[in-house]
């Protein structure tokens, strides 16, 4: 590189910019570049194909889904309310369908297309009462029937089903979801005093696109600005994915300005400070500019989505990217009227080469994991430190051509601050210093305790997660995210396995552990269960239960026929069953045939004993548990012990590569700075009370690569001593200015990864300059 003309380098460099920032306004134009959508970081969990291709299925369908509850503190006041509110949904147009209005479902509806197949039809109260010949309180129904006819309900005449179990079996299935009451054709429910009314809407977009966000988001801020305005006591609670992504779009957008303003500003009085002049300050921007133009172009034009966890993180770059430009600005403060561009950045090159070499092969192996937002942030990081490091040699040197001030003065008080802190921790004393940090850290380290939770990715505000708590304890819900998916290779066999695990679903029913469960079985029996059904039922039609049908006057031709149509009828198939108004609620459930087996979900409702669902499920053969989040945090413990025996492999590799350099002792010294400072930044966290994740470990490794590289300078100084102290304090101080901000993230893992940085580079700098004089070497 060097030996390109320093012209030639400069024009290498401005056209790879220009490509970069074409890259990055193609890509980043485009609708959705930029994710919010948590679940698409995250990686493929389940052994079980068909389990993702479900998982995939249910996110897609409840991401375009808004669901809303107007309160008010009347009946009439609520629907008014609800009125408005939807009327003003509806001019907006941001949503392709809203559902408010609900049809009565009329009883014709229901029995006409299941009276063929009443006989496999019944209720488990008439079925466990058969299955023990109990027939008493069947024959007590049909003679009440018989002498009031309206006591028995909605129902098929007394010659076509005279013990009434069609209509029992009806009245017994759960045809509208959850906790809501039709009410004159609105859903509604009530709590104490206060009366809500349902209403949902359906995007016709992805709610992950930002600019449909910003559009909702206008939408419902004005319908609920009118809903206010006709009601003044109403309240509006909302629940959907396009609700948490704005918010969640909204904290990156803040936490990214708050980030890189605080860094920027922070490195510029740092700048203004050491060097007194504008042009090094000016100048230490476009190495920073260059890194995040580079990072986020590339990222857009490999995963051609880039999630804005990955854009925060990348904020957070400014302070490694100034890094190459700091040393370069440090040799012309030290060369000062003597200073020659291209000679300043002959010095510098083999450090700042090594450095960006060292840096990007530490993010290198990141990229192979199977997590989408550390492939993103490793590849923003490498990308962004690569164009910070070519602007440092191919644009700096033409454009810091004039000679910088002198400074003598300022380098010899850095040496003679280092020389002042080292002398009383001269021989044993330094070993002494040591050991007494690490025993401070003990108590630390004892407490810290590791949390996996993927939850930790993203802090939903509270505002929204509290209504929607409150939505769901009126209106009802699933469990939020776990499911059963249900395999077989044929649709009765399906169906079979659903009632095997219904079976074991009922008594945690029963117990309260879980609200309720939905499944294709609540509505269509198996067609085993239907045959033992009209097996039953064949007992109601012989012996002492006919002769007491033809005791309260039913016709003998009228049984006969009875016991012709049943020993005709057939078995209700799913099929049909699927194409009836009565397989509205539970017609998603059906997945079709997946890769040539009949699938099917079963969703179990709000639970408190998620160990009790994953036993369900257990020995059940077709039956799968699938609970995508534990799933994936059970993934990163993995990932984190993983990374844990990466980082104790890369200290020995490091240990073996100094002491192969300076020798087994001088070596050790060299690690000291880093192992303890890692162990500061554990006991940190201990002491906290924050938990261990896989990002600590990753921040851990930043704090390992970044001390050692410290350690290396410091060792290495030569005659340049006094310049490679202040180059290395300015970088510590602009490294902990940009990934310590992190630690004010509204996101758990982002804080906890800026706070280990924070620390673990604080530590590593203090105490790196104490090693300084162990050896020297040049």
């Amino acid at each position: 590189m060097l030996r390109l003309a320093p012209r030639f380098r400069f024009g290498l460099w401005l056209a790879l910019m220009l490509v970069l920032a074409g890259v990055a306004w193609r890509g980043y134009g485009q609708a959705g570049a930029v994710q919010t959508d948590l679940m698409a970081l995250l990686p493929a969990t389940e052994h079980n194909p068909r389990a993702e291709q479900a998982a995939a299925a249910l996110a897609r369908e409840g991401e375009r889904r808004s669901l809303f509850l107007v309160g008010a503190s009347s009946r009439a006041a609520a629907r008014r309310g609800a009125e408005v509110f939807h009327a003003s949904l509806e001019r907006s147009g941001v949503y392709a369908a809203l559902r408010f209005r609900v049809p009565p479902l009329q009883a014709a509806a229901l029995l006409t297309p299941f009276a063929p197949y009443r006989f496999g039809l019944l209720g488990e109260t008439d079925r466990a009462a058969l299955q023990v010949g109990d027939t008493q309180a069947l024959a007590q129904r049909s003679l009440k029937r018989l002498f009031s006819p309206l006591a028995g309900g909605v129902g098929l005449p007394l010659a076509q089903d005279p013990y009434a179990t069609l209509a029992d079996w009806l009245a017994g299935r759960a045809w509208r979801a959850g906790r809501l009451q039709l009410d004159e054709g609105l859903l509604a429910a009530q709590d104490g005093d206060r009366h809500y009314v349902f209403l949902s809407g359906e995007l016709e977009g992805s709610a992950f696109d930002g600019e449909l966000q910003a559009r909702v988001a206008t939408a419902v801020a004005a319908a609920e600005a009118e809903l206010k305005a006709a009601q003044p006591d109403a309240e509006l609670l909302r629940l959907g994915a396009v609700h948490y992504a704005a918010a969640a779009r909204a904290q990156a957008e803040d936490e990214i300005s708050t980030i890189g303003l605080g860094s920027g500003l922070g490195i510029a009085l740092l700048m203004l400070l050491v060097f007194r002049r504008w042009q090094p300050l000016a100048l230490s921007y476009l190495p920073v500019a260059a890194g995040v133009l580079a990072g986020a172009a590339v990222c857009v034009a490999v995963f051609g989505r880039v999630h804005v966890i990955t854009l925060v993180f990348g904020a957070s770059l400014i302070g490694g990217a100034v890094d190459y430009a700091l040393h370069y600005f440090v040799a012309q403060l030290e060369d000062g009227r003597r200073w020659d561009a291209q000679a300043g950045l002959r010095r510098i090159f083999p450090g700042i080469s090594f450095g960006v070499a060292a840096a990007s092969l530490g993010y290198a192996g990141l990229v192979f994991a199977p997590f989408a937002a550390l492939q993103q942030i490793t590849v923003y990081a490498v990308a962004g430190l690569a164009a910070a490091w070519l602007t440092t040699v191919a644009a700096l040197p033409l454009l810091l051509r004039r000679p910088g001030r002198d400074g003598s003065a300022l380098l010899a008080g850095t040496l003679a601050l280092a020389e002042r802190l080292e002398r009383p921790l001269a021989g044993a004393r330094l070993w002494l210093l040591f050991a007494a940090i690490v025993l401070a850290c003990l108590p630390g380290l004892a407490r810290l305790q590791a949390d996996d939770d993927i939850h930790l990715l993203h802090q939903p505000p509270a505002d929204l997660k509290a209504q929607e708590d409150r939505l769901r304890q009126l209106a009802g819900g699933t469990a939020g995210g776990q499911f059963f998916l249900v395999e077989a290779g044929s649709a009765g066999e399906l169906l079979e396995r659903e009632e095997a695990l219904g079976a074991r679903l009922d008594p945690l029913v029963a117990s309260g552990s879980l609200s309720e469960y939905t499944a294709l079985t609540r509505f269509l029996p198996s067609p085993a269960r239907q045959a033992q059904n009209r097996a039953l039922y064949a007992g109601l039609l012989d012996g002492a239960a006919a002769q007491s049908l033809l005791d309260l006057g039913l016709e003998p031709a009228v049984l006969e026929r009875l016991r012709a149509e049943l020993g005709q009828a057939k078995d209700l198939e799913l099929n049909e069953f699927l194409g009836m108004a009565g397989a509205t609620r539970v017609r998603p459930l059906y997945l079709g045939v997946l890769d040539g087996r009949h699938a099917s979900l079963v969703m179990p409702g709000r639970s408190t004993d998620f160990a009790a669902l994953a036993a369900a499920a257990q020995g059940l053969a077709g039956v799968s548990y699938v609970d995508k989040a534990g799933s994936v945090s059970r993934l990163f413990t993995a990932y984190r012990e993983n990374a844990s025996l990466l980082v104790s492999l890369a200290f020995a590799a490091v240990f073996g590569l100094l002491a192969w350099r300076y020798g087994p002792r001088l070596g050790l010294v060299a690690m000291l700075p880093s192992l303890v400072a890692v162990a500061c930044a554990l006991a940190v966290l201990g002491y906290a009370g924050l938990p261990l994740t896989l990002f600590n470990i990753i921040a851990l490794m930043l704090v390992l690569g970044i001390g050692i590289d410290y350690a290396v300078f410091m060792l290495e100084g030569g005659a340049h001593e006094a310049a490679t102290l202040l180059a290395v304090s300015l970088s510590a101080l602009t490294t902990m200015l940009s990934f310590g901000l992190l630690a004010l993230s509204q996101t758990p893992a982002l804080r906890t990864f800026g706070l280990s940085v924070l620390v673990g580079i604080a530590v590593a700098h203090t105490l790196t300059p104490l090693i300084r004089n162990r050896r020297k070497v040049g």
